[in-house]
């Protein structure tokens, strides 16, 4: 560069005052540096010191602190390597956003939210140790997600189901632990509230009012003292118990005892209440003579019933109104179809040792066909086991069961009370055969 000064008037703008630029070929790395006085030239610039930068950015809006390695934004004091104080820090991006918090493989990697008066009352944390991560509320641990994805809240040592596709929620305080579900309806204006809530023994969920209080238990689970084995279940409507599955295995529907005499409501009882049926329908001991027991309808229709006839009997009912009823017949003759009947001796294959007196249904069913049902030698598909699932020592299932079906018989029965109004046709038959035999015989007798 033969020329290295620039004439004043070859600058379109003179107001500065610059009557000429000193310019020098300069070397690489240096910049280009101004005297103060209007003169320009490439000079190297070193010995630049942390105190210098300090010197240069220290305002205030940004600090450093070379001592420390650390940065302030907003504060003049920075606790940390990089403190940001009064305000917000915003992560824009056209595409995505990242954030990375990165720690020793058996450290933690945390955020903590603290006030003026506790620097960390809130936290979240995540232990690259076991790789849970836990949530801190008030000073303390209130819930944790641990690696297996089981959530605890109030408790650290979390309950595991042993399923290989299963997590596990757990619930954990010093008395009463409980989880709300809270369902609201904004165009109705209200809130439903359910609860869940563990007593010494129990395990209750409980219903509330909208505003969230006056509970009543809708459903307990009892535990026996002493033992993690179920007790009791028990369902609740109001504030009375409506049905319950005691130890035995019992089902009570509005019964407050498995044992009949003790009880004086109406209900229903399925299970092995010692020296009784191992189904019963109880009735109120105030029930009047029809009081029904239990009925059996189609839809709407009363097909028929159970009925209470006195103290110590009930009566087994099919309707049989004569306003349900048309074409009635009294002339047919039965004693021709009675002497088809074949009544027999046998034994059920089942019980070889026992023989009973009755019929077989197909012989039956061309004579008195709504006496039978089904179709003699029919057959049905069945499903069954192959060969049994294997399964692993914490009972996993290894190998799925192999199922096959097979064809197996589909047995007819018999409703004998059907064959009464035949039999009972049959023997009026015969009595008038027998009254007209009489009339003979006492005519042959007087003559």
């Amino acid at each position: 560069m033969a020329n290295t000064k620039v004439p004043s008037e070859l600058i379109a703008d003179n107001s500065v005052g610059i009557t000429q630029l000193n310019v020098s070929d300069g070397t690489n790395g240096q910049v280009l540096t101004t005297n103060g006085s209007g003169t320009l030239s490439f000079s190297t610039i070193s010995g630049y010191t942390d105190s210098d930068v300090e010197t240069y950015l220290n305002t205030s809006a940004i600090y450093t602190d070379a001592t420390n390695d650390r940065l302030g934004i907003g504060t003049s004091s920075p606790s940390g390597n990089l403190h940001v104080d009064g305000g917000e820090v915003f992560f824009t991006s056209t595409g995505n956003s990242k954030l990375q918090i990165k720690a020793g493989n058996t450290s933690s990697s945390f955020i903590e939210f603290g006030d003026s008066d506790d620097g960390n009352v809130g936290r979240l944390l995540y232990s690259h140790s076991d790789n849970s991560m836990q949530f801190t509320v008030n000073a303390a641990e209130r819930m944790r997600i641990d690696s297996s994805g089981n959530v605890g809240i109030g408790a650290t040592s979390l309950l595991s189901s042993g399923g290989a596709d299963a997590t596990t929620f757990t619930v954990k305080a010093t008395q009463y632990p409980q989880i709300f579900m809270i369902a609201s309806n904004a165009a109705a204006n209200s809130t439903t509230y359910r609860q869940i809530v563990r007593h010494t023994r129990e395990y209750q969920i409980q219903a509330m009012n909208d505003a969230g209080s006056g509970e009543q238990t809708a459903y307990e689970i009892n535990r026996a003292s002493g033992s993690s084995s179920i007790d009791s279940q028990k369902w609740f409507v109001g504030t009375s118990e409506a049905m319950r599955i005691d130890s035995s295995g019992n089902l009570r529907v509005g019964l407050s005892n498995s044992t009949p005499a003790n009880n004086t409501e109406a209900g229903f009882l399925a299970g092995s209440a010692s020296g009784y049926a191992s189904c019963f329908i109880q009735i109120p001991n105030n029930a009047v003579n029809g009081y029904g027991i239990l009925g059996f309808y189609a839809g709407s229709t009363l097909l028929g019933n159970i009925t209470k006839t006195g103290s110590n009997s009930c009566a087994y009912n099919t309707s049989s109104d004569y306003r349900l009823k048309e074409n009635v017949n009294y002339d047919f003759n039965a004693l021709d179809r009675v002497a088809q009947l074949k009544p027999a001796r046998f034994n059920f294959i089942a019980d070889a040792d026992k023989t009973v007196d009755g019929f077989l249904a197909h012989e039956v069913q061309d004579i008195v066909p709504e006496a039978i049902t089904g179709v003699k030698d029919e057959m049905q598909e069945e499903e069954y086991e192959v060969t049994p699932a294997v399964l692993d020592e914490d009972g996993n299932v290894v190998t799925e069961a192999v199922m096959g079906t097979r064809e197996v018989p589909k047995y007819q029965g018999i409703d004998q009370s059907k064959l009464v109004p035949l039999l009972t046709k049959a023997i009026q038959e015969q009595q008038t055969i027998i009254d007209d035999l009489k009339a003979r015989i006492e005519t042959l007798e007087n003559s």
